[in-house]
């Protein structure tokens, strides 16, 4: 039987997908809300880091590693959706198995499958904001979703996470949507526009 959280996570990866399908070539070099970071860094750690979940969900490693270099090659969206596609077959595979991997042990703490699942969701969807703010694109995520990223990100982000740079300092807002709230959790300004 397929986990909420992986039905989740594979919902994510299609969402952030029809972004990803819109970005070209020439966008890549373009900036983003996540500071630093061009298109190009953002795609590259969204792939990459679904590969790193997605080495866990094989159980091949109970300790997986974000692969290093660019994993993007000249094709993104082909990078992105096969590795959409690998995330998606893992999980469902770990889903039916009995006995499998149980705890996802991760530099900042152990999680059960469930929370590496969301965390990966989590990643994927703000970083798929990121990607759509800096094309003006739509991205429109479930508000189940958006729920499932607020709750994973408050057990993450914590003071000893942004002090090592992994997250920025929260920002509080009242009066934005749910998803606003999401994205200030991570230390981003959901008004970012490119400049």
């Amino acid at each position: 039987m397929r986990r909420p959280a992986t039905v989740r996570l594979e919902e994510a990866l299609s969402i952030v997908g029809g972004v990803v399908d819109r970005i070209e070539l020439s966008d890549r070099r373009r900036p983003t809300p996540c500071e630093e970071w061009a298109i190009n860094d953002v795609l590259n750690h969204m792939v990459a880091t679904t590969m790193k979940f997605t080495s866990f969900a094989t159980g091949e490693t109970e300790r997986p590693a974000t692969p290093s270099g660019d994993v993007l090659g000249v094709d993104h969206r082909a990078s992105f959706h096969a590795a959409a596609t690998a995330s998606r077959v893992a999980w469902i595979v770990l889903d039916e198995e009995v006995g499998a991997i149980t705890t996802c042990r991760l530099p900042f703490g152990d999680f059960s499958p469930d929370d590496a699942a969301a965390i990966n969701m989590f990643d994927a969807i703000v970083h798929g904001w990121d990607l759509s703010r800096a094309i003006g694109a739509r991205f429109d995520v479930p508000i189940e979703l958006v729920g499932a990223g607020a709750e994973i990100a408050r057990s993450i982000i914590t003071p000893a996470s942004i002090r090592t740079g992994h997250y920025g300092q929260p920002q509080h807002l009242c009066g934005r949507t749910e998803f606003d709230r999401l994205v200030a959790l991570t230390g981003r300004d959901p008004g970012w526009t490119p400049r």
